[in-house]
């Protein structure tokens, strides 16, 4: 096939990862469900030089790298974005618990032009699909809802279609929306994906181990309490 495994119609996944359990179970639910031609991986960064800002940088790249890896995504489909968000260091220390209010606003228009253009450099610009997987879950807030999903799917129509003339190409992919972070959990233990368990990040933190108390920490754990499965972290607390 040209490039790079495509051929009319083809399928391509570009897997947001962030290192956390969410995003790499939907990929693999995303691989199973679709069976891509091509897959990629996309991770986005955060950090701000000397702020506050994506303390756990380090080790949410080094468990996305892996779970590309055991996707089967090329070392060269991994693909690290910079967004810093120095807006929200601006205002962290105004208010030190500010929320970064609209972040997924952010990830998905970055990601929607990145895969326009990567699709466009490929010349897939005919009849086929390029899937962008998110891990969201019915505990996320109102930026990981359908309705607003839907929204940006629309958004992602009128900012890059009309210039490529793709029509309906880019497509948003949430296979756990309407599901709990614990169903999620589930269905990695039902697909024997029990090793994403202990090789993934959820810590607000970028310490040796999870430190237990941050709410990335206390969400991880309540999940496998649900779900009814050990959970196998290595928490400071």
């Amino acid at each position: 096939m040209k490039n790079g495994g495509l051929s009319k119609g083809g399928k391509v996944a570009y897997f947001m990862l962030s290192g956390g359990l969410d995003s790499v179970i939907s990929a693999f639910y995303v691989k199973k469900k679709h069976q891509p031609n091509l897959m990629k991986a996309l991770f986005i960064s955060r950090s701000v030089e000397n702020a506050e800002v994506h303390k756990a940088y380090s080790k949410e790249r080094l468990y996305a790298k892996e779970h590309a890896k055991k996707l089967g995504v090329a070392d060269e489909h991994f693909h690290e974005i910079h967004v810093p968000f120095s807006w929200y260091a601006y205002f962290k220390q105004k208010q030190n618990d500010m929320h970064p209010y609209g972040r997924n606003l952010i990830y998905i228009s970055v990601a929607a032009s990145f895969i326009a253009m990567d699709m466009k450099c490929m010349g897939f610009h005919y009849a086929g699909i390029a899937y962008l997987v998110l891990g969201f879950n019915k505990e996320n807030g109102h930026d990981a809802k359908k309705d607003f999903v839907e929204a940006m799917q629309k958004v992602i129509k009128l900012g890059v279609y009309k210039e490529l003339t793709f029509d309906e190409l880019i497509k948003l992919e949430t296979p756990f929306i309407d599901r709990y972070k614990s169903d999620i959990l589930k269905w990695a233990k039902e697909n024997n994906l029990d090793w994403v368990f202990r090789n993934s990040w959820s810590c607000y933190y970028g310490g040796e181990r999870h430190c237990g108390s941050c709410g990335g920490c206390e969400n991880r754990k309540r999940a496998f309490k649900e779900a009814g499965i050990c959970d196998p972290t290595d928490y400071e607390l």
